[in-house]
């Protein structure tokens, strides 16, 4: 006769052990997403030069300087060969720098746009919930449209959407200022520099 192990009742069958599931398959898209920032490099050898020409460490003194020589600039050139020439001397060099401002600024402002995604991103998914349940509710026939979308965020969080907004618009009209700051740079040391020529002539 066979022994019944302790706890076992007579007449009971046994139970079957418990399926153990089997591990889920890594997905291949996670795990090449699944990456350190420090892979996410230009490469080629060109970091130490992205180091360089963005290592711009106060914007705010580097445009009141370009300022300053136009302003000296125009001074010069009422006044004598000498002084033109004294001022003439920075002229590559405000050239350089106004347009290290440019590209900085440049980078700073696509930053922003895509912190802007970020946020707004939130803001769009609550907005197309909202849609969506009144569709769902019968209270909407028609299709969703981005124009719908945009609609309710500035509804539903209108401090948030105008802030957003203004300091992209904002950062927009800084790149058109940068961008004539460089250009009238260039031109006012070129035409200096023309003066200086004529008058060597």
């Amino acid at each position: 006769m066979a022994m019944r192990r302790r706890g076992e009742v007579a007449g009971q069958a046994k139970l079957p052990e418990p399926a153990v599931a089997p591990e889920p398959k890594p997905d291949p898209l996670e795990q090449r997403m699944q990456i350190s920032l420090d892979d996410v490099v230009l490469g080629g050898g060109f970091e130490p030069i992205v180091t360089r020409l963005f290592s711009l460490p106060d914007p705010e003194a580097v445009y009141d300087e370009l300022i300053g020589f136009i302003k000296a600039l125009d001074r010069a050139s009422r006044v004598d060969y000498g002084s033109v020439v004294e001022v003439l001397d920075k002229g590559q060099e405000m050239a350089e720098r106004a347009f290290a401002l440019y590209i900085n600024a440049r980078v700073a402002q696509e930053r922003l746009e895509i912190q802007t995604k970020v946020v707004m991103s939130a803001m769009r998914d609550q907005a197309n919930a909202i849609l969506q349940r009144e569709k769902d509710e019968k209270k909407r026939s028609k299709a969703i449209t981005d124009a719908d979308v945009e609609s309710v965020m500035a509804a539903k969080y209108p401090d948030e959407y105008v802030e957003i907004e203004t300091r992209r618009l904002k950062a927009r009209k800084m790149m058109e200022d940068l961008k004539d700051l460089h250009e009238r740079v260039c031109k006012r040391a070129e035409a200096a520099n023309t003066m200086t020529r004529g008058a060597r002539g």
